[in-house]
């Protein structure tokens, strides 16, 4: 393929897991073997899928996505019908959490941290240099029913916070970022930004505001 050869071309891929998917792919020739990067770990991820239009193409996962994918929740979970728009909205919003959970999951696994492990690290690098005790990092978590004690105690092994016992009341204890945890966060918050991005580029800043309201309305 030749340097700033680019195809635009559209393919219907039909299988069991998940029917009906269909995605847009830039840029790609139609004699060479063609990669498809997927922006989550969805059950392509890592598969071979052959002969398609006569084209082996080959996917992968990967943080630079060059696809426009539309999939609706009766095609994601198989369910054609719901028994309201309330229920069919509470399923959409689990499946669409799970799946950007799993999404920001793969875009830190190089930097050898979990979802949550990275919840922690952003919440005292908000405070840095001020220390935060367990208790407050557990009021601030996301997901607060994680346990913060032991995700510090596994961030203590990566050397990317430090624990200290509070002078003042020797019952609390204080834990403050490491400027290697500083430097970490800043290096997955930078790819984490750029996923985000990709993701939410389908939907407008208005939309993205009027999502985020209803939202808040819901949680009321």
């Amino acid at each position: 393929m030749k340097v700033g050869q680019f195809i635009l071309c559209i393919f219907q891929i039909k299988v069991s897991c998940l029917p009906n998917f269909q995605f847009v792919l830039s840029p790609l020739t139609a004699t060479c073997p063609l990669t498809i990067w997927f922006l989550d770990n969805s059950p392509f991820a890592q598969q071979k899928v052959n002969k398609i239009k006569n084209i082996d193409l080959n996917v992968s996962t990967l943080d630079v996505y060059t696809y426009i994918c539309t999939m609706k929740i009766e095609e994601a979970i198989k369910q054609a019908q719901f028994k309201s728009e309330y229920q069919k909205v509470s399923i959409n919003l689990m499946f669409t959490v799970s799946w950007l959970t799993s999404s920001i999951g793969q875009t830190l696994k190089p930097f050898g941290i979990s979802n949550q492990q990275f919840n922690i690290l952003r919440i005292l690098r908000g405070s840095y240099p001020k220390t935060q005790s367990v208790k407050e990092l557990t009021a601030k978590m996301l997901d607060r029913s994680s346990n913060a004690s032991r995700l510090v105690d596994k961030l203590l092994d990566k050397k990317l916070v430090e624990r200290s016992i509070c002078p003042s009341d020797r019952r609390k204890v204080e834990i403050l970022i490491t400027d290697l945890g500083l430097k970490l966060t800043e290096e997955a918050s930078h790819e984490i930004e750029k996923m985000t991005e990709s993701i939410f580029s389908k939907i407008s800043k208005n939309e993205a505001k009027e999502l985020n309201r209803l939202l808040d309305s819901l949680r009321g």
